[in-house]
């Protein structure tokens, strides 16, 4: 029987609400124990930015889930607007609050925090990308595979974070 165009999108949405549904399961697990490792480190070490820092990583795991399901999805118009306007309001953001408003390291992060946790969230509903999220679509073996292609990635992505953002050396 020859598939009508009709199936095809719907097999298209099929797939995208099982990868999408994973990757928001893996996020939220990844989050999850992210949290509870934050927690652990402020209990031992009452560190001053620690919620800052945490917020940091939440809104950049968006902001990279944003990127990737937009990518996947073949928009990259969407793709490269999302990402420009985070760059452009973390720019923004960090001349008010650093230059004008003096908050120094604070300064950096909240405008990192606000414009990349921000940005992803807009894109998200301007997307709509709530549809893709089903409950009964999520596949753990899909979840699994994700999280053995993306555990090796940790070690190179905290050096890289490491290297290239200021408040983690000061």
């Amino acid at each position: 029987r020859s598939r009508g165009l009709g199936d095809v999108y719907k097999r298209q949405d099929e797939d995208r609400s099982t990868a999408v549904t994973a990757s928001c399961a893996v996020l939220l697990a990844g989050c999850v124990c992210f949290a509870v490792m934050a927690i652990l480190v402020w209990l031992l070490f009452e560190p001053e930015n620690l919620g800052w820092v945490v917020g940091l990583v939440v809104a950049g795991a968006l902001l990279q889930m944003a990127s990737a399901v937009l990518r996947g999805f073949g928009d990259t118009v969407g793709y490269s607007v999302m990402n420009f306007a985070a760059s452009a309001f973390t720019i923004l953001l960090n001349v008010l609050f650093i230059a004008v408003l003096r908050w120094g390291v604070v300064g950096m992060l909240s405008a990192t925090v606000i414009a990349q946790g921000g940005v992803a969230l807009v894109f998200m509903v301007m997307r709509r990308l709530w549809r893709y999220i089903d409950p009964s679509a999520l596949s753990i073996s899909y979840a699994l595979n994700l999280l053995r292609y993306s555990f090796p990635l940790i070690p190179n992505t905290v050096s890289y974070t490491h290297l290239t953002l200021p408040t983690i050396r000061l």
